[in-house]
């Protein structure tokens, strides 16, 4: 039996990709022990001594959603990570408070003194900190990347005020680093793959693909979120990267006809949370759009199936979470055609455009011209053949297998 350890420096409890994955790959250790590996993984845990990194024991308790009274504290936080991330000094603070948390992680990991004969790191900047401190290993390094192919990794999009800083330099000397330490670079969709190769041919023979899935939920039946025929959702962290404002902004600008009957539910928290429910309400958009603020994971699918359209208006991207629970549960998919996103929608099962107003104008415009059940339909039945969890647990033990063949 091999031993995999993996590490995964961030809270377990937020709602992101990479997190659900954490989760998932949790609750299905008994398949990687079938298949010849004994799997632990360690996340940042709160003790009386404060948050340290240590063995993931139990799924992390799900949080009641009590929308109503948590608006105040959703819009709070939004407003806070605006500021902070409003100009330089700030914005650099946060970035070394966040790499203090992850060297003081990565040091713990190794004062445990752990000898697996696998260690797979969920983000860059662990795989290149833990190679650089135990200097030498004899476990095989797995790096997953779970953002696009560019060398770049979403830095400027996260933290705009520091592009072209120093920060920014020695981040990426630090991916490129890290890409070197590894034995296998992960890539969670086939576009960044590409990408990356393009940029290192020389890593060709130690890359390799595990594009994201999800468990299995049918769609189910509820009542509608409300009376509108359009009903649009969006889900994610409600800000530029991932185009909400696009989406209130092409609202605002709809035919007025269509817009009657086109609603809007977003799903999520942000830096932009706070501006755009002003903004929605500048615009006389308070029947049109329902904020809903954070919502645990359990509950999503259920309110996705209480929508009829899936839109995500992002800039950026892997290949999002959010784009393969919509098709779970059998939503069509208005999108962008950036990074990984045109390997999940094409003409099957949604429409892509730009992340762009005028683009989602004219689509929204012609809301009553598109058959989004048939589309629908599509999204599910690439969910079935393309995205279930079973099938990424199979190409995940099988990167195992090539690191130890």
């Amino acid at each position: 039996m091999k031993t995999v350890d993996e590490i995964y420096p961030s809270d377990i409890r937020r709602t992101v990709g990479p997190a659900g994955t954490i989760k998932r790959l949790f609750s299905n250790r008994d398949y990687f022990a079938g298949r010849g590996y004994e799997m632990r993984i360690f996340v940042p845990q709160t003790t009386e001594q404060g948050t340290i990194i240590g063995e993931m024991s139990s799924l992390p308790a799900v949080a009641t959603s009590v929308k109503q009274k948590s608006g105040w504290r959703d819009n709070f936080k939004a407003k806070k990570h605006t500021l902070v991330e409003s100009n330089r000094f700030t914005s650099a603070w946060a970035y070394h408070c966040a790499q203090k948390a992850q060297t003081k992680y990565i040091d713990e990991y190794i004062a445990l003194g752990r000898t697996p004969d696998i260690i797979v790191f969920h983000d860059f900047y662990s795989c290149y900190l833990y190679q650089e401190r135990r200097k030498e290993t004899k476990a095989k390094l797995a790096m997953f990347i779970h953002g696009p192919g560019d060398d770049d990794n979403q830095f400027s999009q996260r933290r705009p005020k520091l592009v072209g800083t120093k920060d920014q330099e020695k981040t990426k000397e630090a991916l490129l680093k890290a890409f070197e330490y590894a034995d296998e670079v992960v890539w969670i969709s086939q576009n960044g793959k590409r990408i990356f190769l393009g940029n290192h041919p020389q890593y060709a023979a130690k890359t390799s693909t595990v594009v994201n899935g999800i468990n299995d939920m049918a769609p189910v039946e509820v009542a509608p979120s409300t009376n509108h025929k359009y009903r649009m959702v969006t889900t994610g962290t409600v800000c530029k990267r991932k185009g909400q404002y696009i989406i209130v902004e092409a609202m605002h600008r709809m035919n007025p006809e269509v817009l009657k009957e086109t609603h809007l539910t977003v799903m999520g928290i942000g830096a932009d949370y706070g501006m755009l429910t002003e903004k929605a309400k500048e615009y006389g958009l308070q029947d049109n759009i329902t904020f809903l603020g954070n919502v645990p994971n359990v509950e999503v699918h259920q309110h996705l199936c209480a929508e009829n359209i899936f839109v995500l208006m992002s800039s950026n991207e892997g290949l999002p979470i959010s784009v393969i629970e919509a098709m779970r549960a059998g939503l069509p998919v208005i999108s962008t055609k950036v990074d990984g996103i045109p390997e999940q929608v094409d003409e099957r099962n949604g429409i892509l455009i730009d992340p762009d107003v005028d683009q989602l104008v004219d689509v929204l415009n012609k809301l009553p011209e598109y058959d989004w059940d048939a589309l629908g339909k599509g999204s599910r039945k690439r969910f079935e053949h393309e995205y279930t969890f079973e099938r990424m647990l199979r190409d995940y033990a099988d990167m195992f297998d090539k690191l130890v063949k």
